[in-house]
């Protein structure tokens, strides 16, 4: 849904994130299949939930990590499936990609996260209807600059600076049949809550027309004169936490 600014005036990238979550990111991921329904799929009985057509990937739910915050799925129960959230792979970003009014991939991968809905809960097979990729930052950011204060330190200082505090979240793609329900908004909430730095950025055209940022809880910073681009940014919440328990009486 979001993009970031390609340009040497405001942040300089090829490419453009509340619920919080226990489990861990899993390391080993199940082998996809390519294309279509998978095999030993049963055949479809009359008046059997649809299964994917050619043009959809069909993915088995994972053998290899359990399937993650059952409790975000709950909040989906209206729908005559289940949606599942799970770590993911660039994969799935390449999958709903044709969805994205940007044409170009996300330069750099630091997290990826995915949706996928399983329409029949009796069936082991679900469909990809969501992926939101979090990126490494940009090493020039006037809006960031401004909202650090980092606009006195070298370009050295300020790279490292945004390295070890900070992640972008440069692409949310939900696919058309599944928009307008919060999904958008949940899978920012995987992001934040499982990103590896203190800081989570955003800056994005479309925030200035669609909420979906102020809606995940990320504070919006107002743009200086010429710049185009919403910036968002958040403390991620155990931060947060650790700050308040610091604090004198």
């Amino acid at each position: 849904m979001n993009r970031i600014l390609s340009s040497t005036t405001q942040c300089r990238t090829s490419t453009l994130s509340v619920a919080q979550f226990d489990a861990p990111i899993p390391t080993a991921f199940p082998e996809r299949q390519s294309e279509n329904v998978l095999p030993g799929n049963p055949p479809q009985a009359p008046g059997q939930a649809i299964l994917p057509s050619p043009h959809i990937r069909s993915i088995p739910l994972p053998t290899a990590f359990p399937v993650v915050s059952n409790s975000l799925s709950d909040l989906f129960d209206f729908l005559p499936g289940r949606i599942h959230f799970q770590p993911g792979i660039p994969a799935d970003y390449r999958t709903l990609e044709r969805f994205h009014y940007v044409a170009r991939r996300p330069a750099t991968w630091a997290l990826v996260w995915r949706a996928c809905y399983q329409p029949d809960r009796a069936l082991p097979f679900t469909r990809l209807i969501g992926v939101a990729v979090l990126s490494y930052p940009v090493p020039t950011c006037r809006p960031r600059e401004r909202y650090f204060n980092l606009n006195g330190q070298t370009y050295g200082q300020r790279l490292g600076f945004a390295n070890a505090n900070l992640r972008t979240i440069s692409r949310v793609i939900i696919h058309p049949q599944f928009r307008a329900i919060g999904l958008a908004k949940a899978l920012v909430g995987c992001l934040l809550a499982h990103c590896p730095t203190r800081y989570v950025e955003a800056m994005a055209v479309m925030a200035r027309v669609h909420p979906l940022f102020d809606r995940a809880g990320m504070k919006h910073i107002p743009a200086a004169p010429g710049e185009e681009y919403a910036y968002y940014v958040t403390e991620r919440r155990e931060h947060r936490d650790e700050a308040s328990a610091d604090a004198p009486p």
